[in-house]
């Protein structure tokens, strides 16, 4: 090879190898380059051609250096460079945080005692301020100049029921609505109300009772529905860098989770978990503040005490974090304060320690919630006479159950009989994995089974959903 051609190999193996010296890159550019040469001289090329080639080749290798130089000193979109701060890794993680926190009522949850707001480094600052905010539709007033503050490391429980104007105010905060008076600022900073753009850039991150999670792709194609994907030097996917990405997102939220798993696959916790990490993938705009809308209303107590993990762990990274929720003890449970809307306005802005269930009650209705024990115990009385009567006429009917299931089998399940008459409620109960989701699936024809299920004495064929539906059997899964 001539003078050009020995530069180009050179300058390509040591640049888009490892950035650095490199032998083995050099041999393999002057083979690449060697066989192209040779395959010039095969075709009869002429001298100038081959050292058009050589110059040709040896531009490329600039380009591509300062390419790859870009993709390694630049952050790309929806990912966190690995020498940044790792919250919650291994070199930085409190010596007790290897074990899940303790999340019981009343317990502690890290260095012998609950994390509060006073432990959060600049605890009191203030990273989400909403003042006078108002929001009409029509005649119907949304909210009246509702006031919320949220401060660093602090869980926020956002309360009142429904119709009170709490999904309005988010709205707003997402952009979704535009308010009709007030302001906001985030972290000192004022944030336009009703642009979706500004509060993403402001650092606001929103989880919603929609997780708008995909279920036929696995948790590294929905994360990159937010980020993208990493990408190599010609613009291909970096699968590994999106697989480490993934992999680490969940570590730092306390998760282990098949990465390849598709979504609908998931637990409700898991997806939640999968849309919180989405959320918090750090691009260029460093998220402040979290907000949950209702985000353990699907999940069972098991996957509920899991998620409150992962806020405690949010809060130890020193995010704000608005949890909206109907379950009070969750509350109670996790949140630092509370604010409660009622009819579109705030009535109270206090600290979640020493309130009581019956209180926020009181507060949320705007009267005194009294519990009649005389009166809870006479309508006992009274539904235990009715049910009575009930058994006793469709016992002295000859009209067979309206759901009778009969020695049902599945991969789970072994020979399960029940029945329900006509006006019962039977329950099925049991822990995670003991089958009672799976009872359900199979009766609704959503699971492959053996043995016989009938519907007003009639037999449903298995496998079979439309069948159900139209013998009358309908189906809410947990999801």
């Amino acid at each position: 090879m001539g003078c050009l051609a020995a530069i180009a190999a050179v300058f390509l193996g040591t640049t888009q190898w490892k950035l650095s010296p490199n032998v083995v890159g050099t041999v393999m550019a002057v083979y690449l380059l060697g066989t192209g040469i040779k395959g010039l001289q095969i075709l009869g090329a002429q001298t100038w051609v081959s050292d058009f080639f050589n110059g040709v080749v040896l531009l490329l290798a600039v380009v591509l250096s300062v390419l790859r130089r870009r993709s390694l000193t630049a952050s790309l979109p929806g990912w966190k460079d690995p020498d940044r701060e790792k919250p919650l890794s291994a070199s930085n993680r409190p010596a007790d945080s290897g074990r899940a926190p303790n999340l019981r009522a009343g317990a502690p949850v890290t260095g012998g005692r609950r994390l509060t707001v006073a432990d959060a480094a600049a605890s009191d600052e203030a990273v989400l301020t909403i003042r006078g905010v108002e929001k009409r539709f029509g005649p119907t007033i949304a909210l009246r100049g509702v006031d919320l503050e949220v401060r660093k490391g602090e869980v926020h429980a956002l309360l009142g029921h429904n119709g009170s104007g709490k999904s309005t105010l988010i709205k707003i905060l997402a952009g979704v609505f535009r308010a009709d008076c007030g302001s906001a600022s985030v972290a000192s900073e004022t944030l336009a109300l009703g642009d979706a753009r500004a509060a993403h850039a402001a650092g606001l991150r929103f989880v919603h009772q929609d997780r708008a999670i995909i279920g036929a792709l696995n948790a590294v194609d929905n994360l990159a529905l937010n980020g993208g994907f990493p990408k190599r030097n010609v613009g291909l996917i970096a699968w590994r860098e999106a697989r480490d990405r993934a992999r680490r997102l969940f570590e730092e939220l306390g998760y282990e989770i098949d990465i390849d798993v598709p979504a609908e696959e998931m637990t409700p916790a898991m997806q939640t978990s999968l849309a919180i990490a989405r959320a918090l993938q750090d691009g260029e705009q460093t998220p402040r503040v979290l907000i949950l809308d209702e985000p353990t209303s699907a999940m069972t107590s098991a996957d509920v005490a899991r998620l409150l993990v992962v806020v405690e762990r949010l809060r130890m990274r020193g995010l704000g974090v608005i949890f909206i929720t109907h379950h009070l003890a969750e509350a109670k449970q996790i949140a630092d304060r509370l604010t409660i809307l009622r009819n579109g306005a705030v009535v109270a802005d206090r600290p979640t320690a020493g309130m009581t269930e019956k209180e926020i009650v009181e507060i949320m209705l705007g009267r005194e919630y009294v519990v009649d024990e005389r009166a809870s115990a006479a309508r006992a009385r009274s539904g235990r006479q009715s049910a009575l009567l009930s058994q006793d006429s469709v016992a002295s009917s000859l009209r067979p159950p309206m759901l009778k299931v009969s020695g049902l089998t599945t991969a789970v399940l072994r020979g399960i009989d029940m029945s329900a008459e006509q006006g019962e409620v039977v329950g099925v109960a049991g822990l995670a994995g003991s089958g009672a989701e799976e009872l359900l699936q199979a009766i609704a024809g959503a699971r492959p089974r053996g043995g016989v299920v009938m519907v007003d004495g009639r037999e449903l064929e298995p496998s079979k959903p439309h069948c159900a539906v139209a013998l009358g059997v309908g189906y809410v899964p947990s999801d």
